[in-house]
């Protein structure tokens, strides 16, 4: 049986795959390569002895690219190794959502933010304001 830590080890690396794959998904392979264009933070739960270790995350992207998020990110998530079958994408709506993915995250000695996964866009100034 593999051990938590290397199990953690693999599930960042599919996420990085899958982080990849939306990324190019949504904005191609264009002569900007290397520079991020998609806002993502990726929280893991679960990481308790007995749990399923998965993923909850905030995804943003400018506005002109909004109507096709939900599909690239299914299509994504069903080409990436070890992702599971599940998959809930669902607009940002309440303050409450915020508290529901990051509750781990409150917990000492819990790494429940994937750092490694961390994307910022160069631009964050074509984003939208979350309070709108």
């Amino acid at each position: 049986m593999m051990a938590k830590a290397d199990l953690l080890e693999l599930q960042k690396k599919s996420f990085n795959f899958f982080a990849n794959r939306v990324n190019r998904s949504l904005f191609g392979n264009s002569s900007d390569r290397g520079r991020n264009k998609l806002l993502l933070l990726p929280m893991l739960e679960g990481q308790f002895i007995g749990c399923h270790t998965h993923y909850h995350c905030v995804l943003g992207v400018s506005e002109d690219r909004f109507e096709v998020i939900e599909a690239k990110v299914r299509d994504a998530w069903r080409e990436t190794p070890l992702a599971g079958n599940q998959i809930d994408v669902k607009r940002y709506r309440d303050i409450g959502w915020i508290d529901y993915i990051n509750k781990q995250a409150k917990f000492v000695n819990r790494e429940s933010i994937d750092w490694s996964n961390v994307r910022i866009p160069v631009m964050l100034s074509q984003f939208q304001s979350i309070a709108e």
